[in-house]
């Protein structure tokens, strides 16, 4: 066998080159995934645009938090807090809209107040008949 002697700049050239490739590799995946994981996320805005204004406001606004599935932060926190039942909030028939607006505007928890710059009064309006009411499930 003939051992050909490499400087270490060659050795360090040709692991750079493996790994160069080998992230190549990997980077081709995770940007296959991304591209899905954006697709996905086109679908779900459109859908969103779709939807009455009030029920769209709820889904651009609140249900990041107070989505119907129990992984969601609020949601998770009013079940633990009110019992089974209690943790989504659109369609409750114990909640007013008054109430709602209530707590949107002063906070509860561990929710923060929305003051009217970050939420007019309009839209908070729409959304809390939306939650009180008009989503009757």
């Amino acid at each position: 066998m003939i051992m050909l002697k490499q400087s270490p700049r060659a050795i360090a050239l040709g692991l750079t080159s493996l790994l160069l490739i080998s992230c190549q590799e990997q980077t081709e995946k995770e940007n296959q995934q991304v591209e899905s994981e954006l697709t996905a996320l086109r679908e779900d805005v459109l859908l969103v645009d779709k939807l009455p204004r009030p029920q769209r406001l709820y889904e651009e606004r609140c249900a990041i938090c107070h989505g119907d599935a129990n992984f969601h932060p609020a949601t998770h926190l009013l079940a633990k807090r009110y019992g089974p039942g209690k943790g989504g909030i659109v369609g409750r028939d114990d909640l007013t809209p008054e109430a709602v607006k209530a707590v949107v505007r002063n906070g509860q928890l561990e929710m923060y107040p929305f003051p009217k710059v970050d939420l007019s009064d309009e839209d908070l309006n729409e959304i809390a008949n939306y939650v009180a009411g008009g989503a009757k499930k």
